[in-house]
């Protein structure tokens, strides 16, 4: 009789085991990347784009993914200052990855998906194997690192 509990709560030990190591995997498989939408009209791109380049800073893994949503197209052709500047910030930012196509339709996609209503926008974009969370903040000032905490 006490070999076979010695027997059950080993097992147990060990289902334990197994278990955790597949919730550290899991977990580990997390991926977490940052979308920022803006137009050509948004203010304060260069103060938000400042503080994407912080939160990279902080946490060198984190993706950031800018989304341009063209208010009007016209507007392009000669760009404000205060949005090559903004650019030119969220370029350093993103890194070497920096892509920023003028029609973006998964950028479109996502920002109907995330019901993105005003602009600019930060969401934050949690992928755990099949399961994804999404937390949306407003404004140039919004607080990325609370909205980063969201996603954990």
């Amino acid at each position: 009789m006490k070999t076979l509990a010695w027997v059950v709560v080993a097992l147990l030990v060990l289902i334990g085991v197994v278990f955790a190591q597949d919730l550290r995997a899991t977990r580990g498989n997390s991926e977490t990347e940052i979308a920022f939408f803006f137009s050509d009209s948004t203010k304060d791109i260069e103060s938000a784009s400042r503080a994407l380049r912080a939160l990279r800073a902080k946490h060198p893994s984190l993706r950031i993914r800018p989304v341009f949503l063209a208010e009007d197209f016209g507007s392009i052709v000669k760009p404000t200052d205060d949005l090559t500047a903004g650019i030119r910030e969220l370029k350093y930012a993103v890194g070497e990855e920096f892509s920023l196509p003028l029609y973006d339709e998964d950028g479109l996609a996502l920002a109907r998906q995330l019901k993105i209503d005003r602009l600019p926008a930060f969401g934050v974009i949690v992928t755990n194997g099949d399961r994804r969370k999404a937390y949306v903040a407003y404004g140039s000032r919004a607080n990325l690192e609370e909205l980063l905490k969201c996603g954990k």
